[in-house]
């Protein structure tokens, strides 16, 4: 039915013995039972005409004895060696596949969870993927679908195969944080690690990796995402497909509060997303609440205007305590600030009467476009270097840069081309360098080795740029 793949056969499968594998097997075997009997038949009629070295007597009654012993062995192994062939060719059962599945254990080592938690997850043969703007998919799953195969036959789904950027599948534990899985982690050791730590009030739980999940959210509230991983190079042409594909990818980060805009910019953008998923608004309409086209429906949060940081001087040295950046902690809205947003977004969705769905789209994406940090990566991290800097920041990673804001801010402290960063990388499991014109920038995340994967892939894509220039007349 729509909506579901079939990764692997669930359960346990034995092949069709009609099989050309399995017929290949048993001819192996057939073919060692036969060379057994030959050697025993030239043994024994090398004995029975008492051809025999004069240093080594004839012991007929015991060399037939030991041959025949031998020769029952191998046809005993030779029978069944097909079978156990098969055997290890096809899915093993779900209940035993964590204690048995080579993979998952690699990811579970170290680790003592409860065999009741363990065997209820394994259990499970379906996963709910989130597809972004509203569209979801029950994947039937077994003990060895790792989180690279969901992506790939995601890809299929949606004619994402041959797109240009690269996808990956998210854990979304909060309304703001995203943690990437790794194509090689078994996708049921994810909900292990996510359901043992909720279950046992920790603050997220770690995965195999080093990939840490969660900060302190609700327990239980986790879903998988489909999103994209790394961008394809800057003024790039999309298929209409991927284009698709990038809106609402664009309008999930706005929900999330990871597109900074102005108050005015939110609620045109709200208004537009109303226009292309509603059309013109009708007498006595309200704003929908679902799906939501705000951010403050889904945090009713209210944010201060912008705090303007100062950038990091030339030649800037660790020096004094960070300090925290006056007014730029979130508050709840109140009632009345919130229906007066919801009025607002009306009026705006009002005057685009007659705009069609496609140019509402188009329009929204213009004002995304205008940040030219849109195609970035975002990543929360914290500084304690420079004291002109907040602590609690933004790293943002694209294809040609790395820049450094302030939280919730359009405009960058610093911004680093990919090229002029000399090294970077991981000392620690929460602590991350970048190298560039001999200085060191120190600070700490829980996304190291997903910053780390994605510096890797972009650096590798502007090698490939640099190959193809080369090689131009």
């Amino acid at each position: 039915s729509s909506g579901e793949l079939f990764l692997r056969s669930p359960g346990f499968v034995v092949r069709d013995m009609a099989s050309d594998r399995y017929w290949t097997d048993l001819a192996w075997s057939a073919a060692a039972v036969v060379a057994g009997l030959v050697a025993w038949y030239i043994r024994t009629q090398a004995l029975s005409s008492g051809v025999a070295s004069s240093s080594h007597p004839v012991r007929a009654p015991a060399d037939v004895f030991v041959l025949s012993i031998a020769l029952s062995i191998g046809i005993t192994i030779g029978l069944s060696l097909p079978f156990f062939i098969e055997l290890t060719r096809t899915n093993i059962p779900a209940s035993a596949a964590l204690a048995h599945h080579a993979t998952t254990k690699k990811y579970l080592q170290g680790t003592k969870f409860d065999e009741k938690l363990v065997d209820e997850v394994v259990g499970r043969e379906e996963l709910t993927v989130n597809c972004l703007g509203g569209r979801q998919f029950d994947i039937l799953i077994t003990p060895t679908t790792t989180c690279g195969e969901i992506v790939t036959e995601l890809k299929h789904m949606l004619d994402l195969s041959t797109g240009l950027n690269e996808y990956g599948l998210y854990v979304r534990q909060s309304r703001r944080t995203d943690s990437f899985m790794v194509n090689e982690i078994p996708v049921h050791s994810v909900m292990v690690h996510l359901e043992a730590g909720d279950r046992k009030g920790d603050k997220g739980g770690g995965v195999g990796g080093g990939l840490v999940l969660g900060d302190g959210n609700v327990p239980g509230q986790y879903h998988f995402v489909f999103n994209v991983f790394s961008f394809a190079c800057l003024n790039t042409t999309f298929s209409l497909v991927e284009e698709d594909f990038m809106f609402e990818r664009a309008f999930d980060a706005f929900l999330l509060r990871r597109l900074p805009c102005s108050p005015h910019t939110m609620l045109r953008l709200a208004s537009l997303r109303c226009q292309c998923l509603f059309g013109d608004v009708r007498v006595g309409a309200e704003v929908p609440s679902s799906p939501p086209v705000h951010p403050v429906q889904i945090d009713g949060l209210f944010h201060p205007p912008p705090f303007e940081s100062k950038a990091l001087p030339r030649g800037a040295k660790k020096r004094g305590k960070v300090k925290a950046v006056p007014g730029s902690a979130d508050r709840k809205m109140t009632k009345v600030e919130y229906d007066a947003t919801m009025q607002r977004i009306l009026d705006m969705w009002t005057s685009l009467q007659g705009v069609s769905s496609d140019d509402a789209r188009r329009a929204f994406m213009d004002i995304v476009d205008e940040w030219p940090y849109s195609m970035h990566s975002i990543f929360d991290i914290q500084q304690s270097i420079y004291p002109d800097w907040p602590k609690d920041m933004w790293l943002l990673i694209g294809p040609d840069s790395v820049s450094f804001h302030e939280k919730y801010r359009r405009a960058s402290l610093v911004t680093l081309a990919l090229e002029d960063i000399e090294q970077f990388g991981g000392p620690y499991p929460n602590i991350y360098t970048l190298v560039t014109s001999g200085k060191q920038i120190d600070f700490e995340t829980q996304h190291v080795q997903e910053i780390a994967a994605v510096m890797k892939r972009y650096c590798e894509q502007l090698s490939d740029l640099y190959q193809v220039a080369q090689k131009k007349p």
